[in-house]
């Protein structure tokens, strides 16, 4: 299956991250990290929740110290990831220049501040962004 997907991931403790010439401070809390796999979600997931792998992407350095909460799929045969990640910009505190160097977008990764607001987000995504994609099929 090929799409995008939404990692939600609990930081427990302030960290602070350098990763070349970026440099994070991420303060305790749930974060939404939004990714696309165009070969294989099933096998990208599984990549993301391994504890042992060589760190390629920003979120790889993130996850060894976060803990994923919830992962969500969403099918498509279009790369979506942008479009996703320009919707919850609307909604979320973006953390620039994270994981998204190959979109036109400021980050792929959010600070989730409420998460009755991240499902009402996610039930928007699914239920009115993404439906037209799936009737083209």
């Amino acid at each position: 299956m090929k799409g995008a997907y939404i990692l939600l991931v609990n930081l427990f403790e302030p960290l602070v991250m350098k990763v070349s010439r970026n440099e994070w401070f991420f303060k305790p809390g749930l974060y939404a990290y939004v990714g696309s796999a165009m070969n294989s979600l099933e096998r990208r997931i599984s990549r993301h929740l391994a504890k042992n792998k060589k760190k390629h992407w920003h979120i790889d350095y993130l996850l060894e110290k976060a803990t994923v909460q919830l992962v969500l799929m969403i099918r498509s045969d279009e790369k979506i990831e942008e479009e996703i990640s320009r919707i919850f910009a609307k909604y979320f505190e973006c953390i620039e220049n994270f994981g998204a160097s190959d979109l036109r977008v400021k980050s792929n990764l959010f600070y989730i501040d409420s998460t009755r607001k991240f499902f009402e987000v996610v039930s928007s995504i699914h239920s009115q962004g993404f439906e037209k994609s799936r009737s083209s099929e």
